[in-house]
């Protein structure tokens, strides 16, 4: 006789778009609330609130996951990606824990997030970098 057992697979992209969901919800709660000025406090009210919410994503993952800010990623990403141009009157990329921030129109915001992701099982182990970047 087969036993069929029941297993949730973890896959990358299931745990990059939980991620990206609670970026997007750390992002709202700190938009608008800060001048450039403020960028430190921007930054620390923004992980108090990404901070739980990537534990949740991890807690919420049978089967191993790890999710951690990379501050080198996203200061490589600041100086890569940062948006500006034409038509954009934006201050230069900061990146603080992980967190990339930006001056404009005088107010911090929040381009990007870069996180390390660490997905293993007791056959494999898949680590990876994703630059989330909010709406």
């Amino acid at each position: 006789m087969t036993r069929l057992t029941h297993r949730t697979f973890v896959t990358n992209a299931s745990v990059t778009e939980t991620t990206e969901d609670a970026v997007e919800l750390a992002t709202a709660g700190v938009a608008g609330r800060y001048d450039w000025a403020e960028r430190d406090a921007a930054v620390a009210d923004f992980r108090s609130r990404l901070d739980p919410a990537l534990a949740n994503v991890e807690r919420a993952r049978p089967g191993g996951v790890a999710l951690t800010t990379n501050d080198s990623a996203a200061g490589t990403w600041a100086f890569r990606n940062c948006p500006n141009g034409p038509y954009r009157e934006f201050g230069t990329c900061v990146a603080d824990g992980g967190v990339v921030v930006q001056e404009r129109a005088g107010e911090t915001a929040v381009v990007a997030v870069l996180v390390d992701v660490r997905i293993a099982t007791p056959r494999s182990r898949t680590d990876l970098t994703v630059a989330v970047r909010p709406n």
